[in-house]
């Protein structure tokens, strides 16, 4: 499959719990993030083409006090992990307010690596 992506992926130091903000239930874990989305590591499998409401538990970190990385995003892709218990999916953002969006800038500037 040809890569689509416009950013490249970068890898988190940290593994980022994703949960629904109005439920507080876990939705997964933030695997890579880019500026146009975000790979999402859980228990269940998501459904390719809907919309998930989000939100991020960043790192108690300096750079982060007081905000948050929350929006909306649709499944693009939804497979299974490695580890057969484990589902993948690749979910592209909706529209970022401005603060959120400077939240996946440092994310990526300053605690992604490419990987493998």
């Amino acid at each position: 499959m040809a890569e689509k992506r416009r950013s490249k992926r970068r890898q988190l130091f940290f593994r980022l719990e994703v949960v629904d903000p109005a439920s507080g239930e876990r939705l997964g874990h933030l695997v890579d993030v880019t500026a146009e989305g975000m790979l999402l590591l859980s228990a269940r499998p998501h459904e390719r083409g809907a919309r998930l409401a989000f939100e991020v538990k960043l790192p108690d970190v300096p750079e982060f006090r007081g905000d948050r990385l929350a929006g909306s995003a649709h499944v693009r892709w939804s497979g299974s992990d490695q580890n057969p218990s484990l589902h993948c999916a690749g979910l592209q953002f909706d529209a970022l307010d401005p603060k959120s969006q400077g939240v996946v800038d440092v994310l990526v500037a300053r605690f992604g690596f490419s990987g493998a």
